[in-house]
């Protein structure tokens, strides 16, 4: 089943092919949580990166095909023809053959199925190893790289690999990282071999910086001098991903190019430096075949030497291999005429010593006693020297800085701040206060959101019949029905009776018939009836009284309009009465600092309102000036003092002291009562002690003591946080291995905090 590659691959295949960029080649490197690429050139005798991916994850083979891809595409189109690929690969893919087995056939993949063209390889900590020795070649320090499931420590003293070693990663990356120190052996019998380098470098491909970071805080924060081989605490820097991706590049990169001729020979120590590289194949790189008969495979079997050894790129990358510092003159702008006269001035200046000292030696040579005074005059010199070294072993001191071991105390509680209490309460933790009141003032409009129909109601003329043999008085009010439709007389009214005529053997019956004038009860165009519609009158049944409408009615109308509802002046209100609060509020805080507080409490009091509109007229905005009253309690951090120094005494643990600064405080309402002039504060409070500290003890514990010693001694004293020292004068720190027993000579100082 065949891979869906998108990005990189498909572009090579089916893009016309352009030019590459002049000695260009891409780098490739696997870790356990991803994929990161980069690409890069050879400029002007130099390794230049052009683009580099973000770390793409991937679970299985075909998925790190895919993310390979992926990562190859983000590259740019530049990348798109170089086929030339250096790896880099975590150090557990390798061992002393080259790339393990396990990975071969993944790694066989991803460069067949991207047309790739491997040409070496590097193991990402031997890249970091030689970016550090570049820098420094004779460097001591502590490399922590930091993988998905691994840690791999490197110690390096004065330029050299001394021990290496990996362990497990777990959550806790500093445990991690003591787990791995424990296993470095140390020759505690040689002082220069039994401690460890105070550098350690942090890196990582897999951590994002922020992570990096973390993790470099926490190293930082953990107590490395003690039960540590540590003089004292390592100085932690880090590589970002982007920085270890760039020395991977660099330092492999640099070793390829220089074996193809693109890069200049170093010379190194007067030496010229040259790699015995043979041409790049696969095997050299330790890309091996997976099965010895799989044909077309790119990656052919290589003899194996009698002691393989890991490579980068064919060669190891060794000190050697590294370029020559660089050094940088520094030139004083002078002018001709400047420098002419400097050089004069020197030149009489150096004619007057030789003229002088050729005398004084051809005085010397002619003296009979020439002996004798060159022997007075070494003499001299070496008592000189002698009174110098014994004055200076007799009476130099020892001068020690300590840090105490600060401790800081807190406690959270609650305080009760009352404006009616004569005076604050330490054990009812009760806060003597002050109330102030304020009243503040505002405008808010806002869009009305009620709906109100209005309009006008038809009118008309109605024909009344009355069927009955009596007249019928109908009064003003009288309805006339039709469907939904309800009409009202204006006038009252009286319809004649109903007349018989008879005719032979018939009669014929004439209605009563009346005109009147009707309205409709509601407004709107639904009552303008047509001519002729039937009307019920009241509840009559029809055959006693009905209705006629004689003429269209006209005039009815109807339409929605705007207007203020309940709920409008009721949001209007309470959202205006929230921005006086808060108004308020900011006012009191304002009035807040030097030591004096303002708290609002729960009790507001609305003084007036005033709406721009009733409810229910039609209107598109509404308008309300609004006053209220705010009750404020104010209290004094020095009231609040005693009552904080009191609580703290508590929790001081034996042994320490307060300290005389100002104790921490961070409070707020814990709640609101409203018509309630107490406010409770929820607060953390906070200071700091300091352990008792015995400077004739400390200095009873250093009397004779070898000078080395003096940290690790006092390191191991709870009230002592770390410890230096300094030999004065200076120059009798070469003379010296101890601490003077005369106690005048031992000067202990406390450092303060900042």
């Amino acid at each position: 089943m065949g891979i869906n590659l998108p990005f990189f691959a498909k572009k090579k295949a089916a893009e016309p092919e352009k030019e590459a960029l002049p000695n260009s080649f891409i780098c490739i490197i696997f870790t356990d949580a991803g994929v990161r690429t980069a690409f890069w050139n050879i400029e002007a005798g130099e390794v230049v990166v052009q683009k580099t991916s973000s770390l793409i994850a991937f679970e299985n083979d075909d998925d790190g095909v895919i993310a390979t891809d992926k990562a190859l595409e983000l590259l740019g189109p530049d990348s798109e023809q170089t086929e030339d690929v250096v790896f880099g690969f975590d150090p557990h893919w390798v061992d002393d053959n080259g790339l393990i087995k396990e990975k071969k056939p993944f790694v066989k993949k991803v460069a067949e199925s991207l047309h790739l063209e491997p040409v070496g390889f590097v193991i990402v900590t031997d890249a970091l190893t030689q970016d550090l020795i570049s820098r420094d070649k004779n460097i001591s320090q502590i490399l922590v790289y930091i993988q998905d499931k691994a840690l791999s420590l490197i110690l390096l003293k004065k330029g050299d690999i001394t021990q290496q070693i990996s362990v497990g990663r777990s959550e806790e990356v500093v445990g991690d990282i003591v787990e791995g120190l424990a296993r470095f052996t140390l020759d505690k019998s040689d002082e220069n071999k039994a401690y460890l380098p105070a550098k350690m470098v942090l890196a990582s491909l897999v951590l994002g910086n922020q992570d990096l970071q973390d993790v470099r805080t926490k190293i930082i924060g953990y107590n490395w001098t003690e039960d540590h081989p540590f003089i004292q605490a390592p100085l932690v820097e880090q590589y970002t991903s982007n920085q270890v991706l760039k020395a991977v590049v660099e330092q492999g990169g640099a070793a390829i190019a220089e074996e193809r001729g693109l890069l200049p020979e170093k010379n190194i120590g007067g030496e010229s430096i040259k790699r015995e590289l043979e041409k790049a194949n696969p095997g050299d790189f330790g890309f091996e075949s997976v099965e010895t008969d799989l044909t077309g495979d790119n990656f052919s079997a290589v003899e194996k030497e009698e002691k393989p050894v890991v490579t980068s790129f064919g060669v190891p990358i060794t000190n050697v291999n590294l370029p020559e510092e660089k050094s940088h003159k520094i030139s004083l702008s002078k002018s001709a005429k400047e420098e002419n006269e400097l050089d004069e001035r020197n030149s009489i200046v150096e004619a007057k010593k030789q003229t002088f000292m050729s005398r004084l030696f051809a005085k010397y040579q002619k003296s009979p006693h020439k002996n004798v005074i060159f022997g007075g005059i070494v003499g001299g010199v070496l008592a000189s020297i002698g009174l110098l070294v014994g004055g200076l072993i007799f009476s130099y001191k020892v001068e020690v800085t300590v840090q105490l071991a600060e401790k800081v105390i807190t406690k959270d509680v609650e305080i009760t701040v009352d404006p009616y209490a004569a005076t604050s309460n330490v054990e009812k933790l009760i806060l003597r206060g002050e109330l102030q009141t304020a009243e503040f003032s505002g405008t808010k409009v806002a869009d009305v959101t009620g709906v109100k129909l209005v309009g006008e109601k038809a009118k008309g003329t109605i024909t009344i019949l009355n069927k009955t043999i009596s007249p019928k008085t109908f009064f003003a009010g009288t309805s006339f029905t039709n469907g939904g439709q309800q009409f009202t007389l204006d006038e009252d009214a009286t319809v004649a009776s109903a007349s018989v005529t008879e005719s032979g053997t018939s009669e014929v019956k004439d209605y009563g018939q009346l005109d009147v004038k009707v309205t409709a009860a509601k407004i709107g165009a639904e009552g303008n009836l047509v001519e002729e519609t039937n009307l019920s009158v009241e509840n009559f049944d029809t055959g006693t009284y009905s209705a006629t409408v004689k003429e269209t009615f006209t005039g009815g109308s109807s339409r929605e309009v705007k207007v203020v509802s309940a709920e409008d002046a009721a949001g209007l209100l309470k959202d205006l009465k929230t921005e006086l609060f808060n108004k308020a509020k900011e006012d009191f805080g304002n009035k807040s600092g030097n030591g004096i507080y303002f708290v609002l409490t729960g009790k507001q009091v609305v003084v007036s309102t005033d709406y721009g509109g009733k409810i229910g007229e039609e209107a598109d905005q509404l308008a309300l000036e609004l006053t209220m009253k705010f009750d404020a309690v104010k209290y004094l951090s020095e009231d609040m003092r005693p009552l904080i120094e009191s609580l703290l005494k508590e929790e001081v643990p034996t042994g320490y002291s307060l300290v005389d600064d100002e104790p921490g405080i961070v409070s707020a309402p814990k709640e609101e009562a409203t018509g309630s002039a107490k406010i409770v504060l929820a607060a953390s409070v906070s200071t700091k002690a300091l352990p008792d500290f015995d400077v004739n003890n400390v200095i009873s514990t250093l009397q004779g003591l070898p000078l080395e010693a003096i940290s690790g001694k006092l390191s191991d004293r709870t009230e002592i946080e770390s410890a230096s020292y300094q030999v004065k004068p200076s120059l009798a720190r070469a003379l010296v291995s101890k601490v003077p027993n005369d106690k005048q000579r031992i000067i202990i100082i406390v450092k303060e905090r900042k």
